[in-house]
């Protein structure tokens, strides 16, 4: 079959256009709770804690048309944590959660690099201080690597965190604006991501977004 020169560049053009976006893929997790059904844990999530002697309630629950994924506050886990972890185990990884701290302690955020309940990096939004704390957890120790205090956020309106952490870079923002920037090498193995809750703390998670960055070829 003849094929014309122009239509072969054409032809190369869009191939070039195809491999640059499969060498830029990346595996994406989103869950908006809207298709899971109501009052029961959401599939695909494994629960986990620290410092407190259970993981605690997590159920999907409605409010108006749309669900969303609560942790109900638990007054014998003060000062503990709550975790919902989910997706496969990632290394370089960028985290979205939009997230509202209802009552009781009004904590919660995300984790990542998460290998158990001892070793995981995490973020937490605490409106008793007000304060958006980055920490590391290894051997069971909660190491504070950075920390913004004295912020002026509404207690009645959700919030959204994202933390992209490359290499031993992490980065992260609060209601879309960067707040931290953190170099730490604390440890480098692949985990699983999630959602995390004070204990005593009800909180409502939304619009979970895990995105893989490895596979990304600049």
């Amino acid at each position: 079959m003849n094929i014309s020169p122009l239509r072969r560049c054409v032809l190369i053009a869009a191939l070039c256009l195809g491999l640059a976006s499969a060498a830029f893929a990346v595996d994406l997790v989103v869950r908006t709770f809207d298709d899971d059904p109501l009052e029961l844990p959401p599939a695909g999530f494994t629960f986990s804690k620290s410092r407190q002697a259970t993981p605690g309630t997590w159920l999907v629950r409605a409010w108006g048309a749309h669900h969303h994924l609560e942790h109900v506050a638990d007054w014998a886990s003060v000062k503990g944590l709550s975790l919902a972890i989910t997706g496969p185990p990632l290394r370089d990884v960028q985290i979205f959660v939009r997230l509202q701290l209802v009552d009781g302690e009004r904590s919660g955020g995300v984790v990542w690099r998460y290998q158990d309940w001892n070793n995981f990096y995490g973020v937490i939004i605490d409106l008793r201080q007000p304060e958006v704390a980055l920490f590391r957890v290894t051997g069971g120790n909660r190491i504070r690597l950075d920390q913004v205090t004295e912020l002026d956020l509404d207690h009645d309106l959700s919030h959204t965190i994202l933390v992209r952490h490359e290499s031993d870079q992490i980065y992260v923002q609060l209601d879309g604006v960067r707040v931290l920037q953190v170099r730490d090498r604390g440890f480098v193995s692949a985990g699983r991501c999630g959602v995390v809750s004070g204990g005593a703390a009800r909180t409502w998670f939304n619009d979970l977004r895990i995105e893989d960055l490895s596979g990304r070829r600049w």
